[in-house]
């Protein structure tokens, strides 16, 4: 499974705060998808 994510740079602050579905909906199942591969 891939997802990308942007890059954590400051040029990147204005598309988070334009796009909150990201860490709305995204992140959850990011963090959720590295526990289970890392077998947390």
């Amino acid at each position: 499974r891939v997802l990308p994510l942007p890059h954590p740079s400051w040029r990147n602050n204005g598309w988070l705060k334009r796009e909150p579905w990201f860490e709305a909906d995204l992140l959850p199942v990011l963090k959720a998808e590295v526990a289970r591969v890392l077998g947390a």
